[in-house]
């Protein structure tokens, strides 16, 4: 079960920012990966990612030029993030990088088609509370109106 993780990159997203994303996001939570599946960009394809890679023994693998569908799973989960990105930012459009923590969340809440279960489930073994499911609980309506709550304590 592959677990994603979305990030706010700008247009000069490099080799490095690449490896260091990996280092301190992905690392940090999952451990080593096996392998790491990206599509054609510069970021991956250059020599600094391919070293970074190797010398933690991670399998670095492209999907293949001008065949997008190789690497299926990526094209599917960005598909599932554009969707989310278009519902959510439909008012207010720029504020679709605030979005991605919560995207990624409930990406990896929702049970995948082949096996029936989420990538939180089979790494967790128990579905999350959600913030929905306390709002009432708590007395609030909205998660704006926890974060104010909180920061005015």
């Amino acid at each position: 079960m592959k677990w994603s993780h979305f990030f706010a990159c700008n247009d000069h997203f490099s080799a490095s920012d690449a490896a260091e994303l990996v280092y301190k996001h992905i690392l940090k939570l999952h451990g080593l990966p096996q392998q790491v599946i990206s599509d054609r960009g510069t970021q991956f394809a250059s020599t600094l990612f391919k070293e970074f890679c190797k010398k933690l023994g991670i399998r670095a693998s492209m999907s293949t030029a001008y065949h997008p569908q190789t690497d299926g799973q990526t094209e599917r989960v960005n598909q599932s993030l554009e969707q989310y990105l278009r519902i959510f930012t439909e008012h207010r459009p720029n504020d679709w990088a605030t979005l991605l923590t919560s995207a990624e969340f409930s990406y990896n809440n929702m049970a995948h088609e082949s096996t029936g279960l989420s990538p939180f489930f089979v790494e967790y073994g128990y579905n999350p509370k959600m913030a929905l499911d306390v709002q009432g609980e708590l007395g609030f309506s909205t998660l704006e109106e926890i974060f104010q709550n909180c920061t005015e304590a």
